[in-house]
């Protein structure tokens, strides 16, 4: 009562964490047309977006010129966001070594950092020559800061039969998936990731990396709605920020098709939640189920 009905098109193709613009008269009885709609409204974006601190970007587009005569365009792969004042670009320089040639962060045209998988030198010596009796941490991906030094990494934990706990695991887990989507509706997840220094004896998390994930089928793999990392302490600087985003930009883009071919050096040792508790602790993944009533009611605060 008191409201006012109107009819709008449902845009076709949405995505998780889409919102669409209905613009409505503010005064129905004065005959305004959908154009004299009142501003106050809620805005649909189909482009990318990413927030630095305070600042947001939006996904820029490669112009003809940059795909056909710029090196990156030619050999590599990038992406760019933009505030239209600032920019934040991802690049690789030879889509084709891409085992070789690292992803860079780079803010405002200065490089920030890059990443890169963890080698066998980096790791201690014994997981190297026995990996099947090795326990203990292992570094998993490196993030290099602008001079080339070891700064930040995420882990992976090796523990004594984790492989026989595996397999129940993973015998169990389609029951489990079957259960929370017929029978207690917890088809939201939230997990987060843990991310270190470059100090393998150091436990203190420096960073996590949040992720929001939604259950559309028990037979499905899960749906990413929104990915951030959040700083442990305010020791990190807006170039460190920008450096650890890589993780979200792997994280949102590097399967799709556009990048695949350029990331698949980095998403072989990017660990990402997958819902069985065996696989994510071991990566310090940490995560718990939520409803549709608790995880909306989140979820809305973002907007």
């Amino acid at each position: 009562p008191g409201g006012i009905k109107f009819t709008t098109y449902i845009p076709a193709g949405l995505h998780a964490g889409q919102v669409f613009t209905v613009r409505v008269p503010t005064n129905i009885s004065s005959g305004a047309e959908l154009k004299d709609a009142a501003t106050n409204s809620v805005f649909l974006s189909l482009v990318p977006t990413l927030s630095l601190g305070n600042d947001k970007y939006i996904k820029d587009v490669q112009t003809c010129s940059e795909r056909c005569c710029d090196m990156d365009g030619v050999c590599g792969s990038w992406a760019r966001y933009t505030t239209g004042k600032k920019e934040l670009k991802y690049r690789q320089p030879c889509v084709m070594c891409s085992c070789c040639c690292d992803w860079e962060a780079l803010l405002d045209g200065k490089r920030v950092g890059s990443i890169q998988p963890a080698g066998c030198c980096d790791n201690p010596i014994s997981a190297c020559l026995c990996p099947a009796c090795f326990c203990g941490d292992l570094f998993a991906l490196k993030f290099m800061d602008s001079s080339g030094t070891f700064k930040f990494s995420t882990r992976r934990n090796v523990k004594c039969c984790q492989y026989c706990c595996l397999c129940c695991s993973l015998c169990a887990t389609p029951c489990a998936r079957m259960y929370r989507y017929c029978c207690t509706d917890d088809i939201f997840a939230v997990y987060e990731h843990q991310l270190f220094n470059a100090d393998l004896n150091d436990q203190t998390s420096v960073a996590k990396i949040n992720y929001t994930t939604r259950m559309k089928h028990p037979c499905l793999g899960d749906e990413l709605l929104n990915v951030s990392v959040e700083p442990a302490s305010n020791n990190l600087s807006h170039e460190d920020l920008a450096l650890l985003s890589l993780a979200t930009f792997m994280i949102s883009e590097g399967q799709s098709f556009e990048y695949c071919l350029a990331t698949r050096g980095v998403m072989a040792a990017l660990d990402t939640p997958m819902g069985i508790d065996s696989i994510d602790e071991a990566a310090y993944i940490h995560g718990e189920w939520q409803n549709r009533a608790e995880a909306l009611k989140k979820m809305q605060s973002m907007f």
